[in-house]
Formats: structure tokens, sequence, C-alpha cells
């Protein structure tokens, strides 16, 4: 607005030429994030869980989230570090609650459980 209290179409253009700028930035970013980060997150998520499913939602969700906060609040500091802590809370809020991504959501049983149950199940030689 300009002193008369009239829009001012010069400032207006302005401010969402800057808002489609640090948008196109976040993703930028995120994609470069990407592309650095998944391997990590993904083997911090599948050794947390147990759950290469539920960790690779955990993740999606967690870029998905980055996206729109960074959209709104700027890149953090140390994007990796913030994607990994989005990741991870959400494995465990969906661990606890047994609810959320999966909808059947079922208890995780350490690997030395499952194989030790499968070959009891194995007929004797």
């Amino acid at each position: 607005m300009d002193t008369s209290g009239a829009p001012c179409p010069d400032r207006d253009s302005q401010e969402e030429g800057l808002m489609a700028e640090a948008s196109s930035h976040a993703e930028a970013m995120a994609e470069a994030v990407f592309r650095e980060e998944w391997g990590r997150i993904m083997a911090s998520l599948i050794a947390m869980t147990g759950d290469r499913d539920l960790a690779e939602e955990c993740a999606q969700d967690a870029f998905t989230r980055a996206l729109q906060a960074w959209d709104r609040d700027g890149v953090p500091a140390r994007p990796g570090a913030w994607l990994t802590t989005a990741a991870r809370n959400r494995a465990v809020d969906v661990l606890q609650t047994g609810t959320g991504m999966r909808s059947h959501a079922q208890p995780l049983t350490p690997a030395r459980e499952t194989i030790n149950a499968t070959a009891a199940r194995l007929p004797s030689p």
C-alpha cells in the first residue's frame, strides 16, 4: 500500500516474486538434501524400526513436512539432521500408538526372535 492506503502493485508483485523464489529455494534444497541424506535416513530408520516399509513411509513423510516447513520458515542450518529427527519422531509416534501410516500396525519382532521362531517350525533333518 502506498501512503494513501491504496494497494501498491509493484510491491505486491515483488513480494510474490520473493515468495516464489523462497519456495523454489526450499524445493531445490530439499532435492539436494534428498540425494545426499536419503540413504542415511533410511538406514537409521530401518535400524530403529526393523521395518523397511515403515522406514520409507516415515522418511517420505519427513520430506513432505520439510517442504512445507522450509517454505514457510526457511531451510534450517542442518537440514539432514532436521529430516532425520522428523523421520525418527514420526516412527516413534507410529510405533507407540500403533496407528498412523500402517493400517495393520503390528508390533515389531526383533530379527533374532523371528529367525528362531522360523527355525523351530522347520522339520528336523
